[in-house]
């Protein structure tokens, strides 16, 4: 058992729900988000972000895993978000404008948007996804567990800012002077987005900061242009 910063514990089988099957299957490094849920199903689930933010940024449990640099780890949960300096229109539902590779677009109903959150700027939502989502040939229709207003939403494609402890995702918060630890980063589409969140297993810590949702299906080599900046800063 490993104890972290924040008092919590990181067991064996915590480490077998973040990880899964890394060392073992190649093949789980190519998995989107779908597919990742589909073969984790009988094993736990996915991961929540507030573990895998306890593993990688709170403990050494990570290095017990061979394979790492720059491994993306899916979170169950998901962030949506209006585009850029928008905001959450009353009577609309959000629509990704970016499809997944099986050309499927992301939706989440307007019905399930909190009033809070709507007609105001800089505002996104933390997701975490009911067991069974509607999924056709033509779209994937998200049906929250449980949604959670995140303000300050950063607005830029990449930021960073002090993390929101409930949920581990950066606010739009200036972190001068905080400890590192109280910091995260991230990346968001300029536009409205519907995106799974991910992490990264790799020894940088800067980057086992980073809470990114640009993609609906993450590439299992990330090239060096889709990893946010060393030193970003919040703008």
């Amino acid at each position: 058992m490993i104890k972290v910063a924040t008092k919590s514990i990181v067991s064996e089988s915590d480490l077998e729900l973040a990880f899964g099957s890394l060392e073992r299957d190649s093949k789980v490094l190519s998995l989107g988000w779908l597919e990742a849920i589909e073969v984790r199903r009988d094993k736990g689930g996915l991961p929540s972000n507030v573990l895998l933010d306890d593993i990688l940024v709170y403990s050494d449990a990570w290095k017990q895993v061979k394979e790492n640099g720059y491994v993306p780890l899916w979170a169950k949960e998901l962030e949506v978000y209006p585009k850029k300096n928008g905001v959450f229109e009353d009577g609309k539902d959000v629509e990704d404008p970016y499809r997944d590779k099986e050309g499927r677009t992301w939706r989440l109903p307007r019905k399930y948007i909190p009033s809070v959150a709507r007609e105001r700027k800089r505002v996104g939502l933390f997701v975490v996804p009911a067991p069974n989502l509607e999924i056709t040939k033509r779209e994937v229709v998200i049906i929250p567990e449980q949604v959670t207003v995140i303000y300050p939403f950063f607005q830029n494609r990449t930021g960073g800012g002090k993390v929101d402890m409930g949920t581990r995702v950066p606010l739009a918060v200036p972190y001068t002077g905080l400890r590192a630890d109280h910091i995260r980063f991230g990346t968001r589409s300029k536009e409205a987005g519907v995106k799974p969140i991910f992490r990264y297993l790799t020894e940088d810590y800067t980057y086992r900061r980073c809470v990114d949702t640009y993609d609906h299906d993450v590439l299992p080599h990330l090239a060096p242009v889709f990893i946010p900046p060393r030193n970003a800063r919040h703008r």
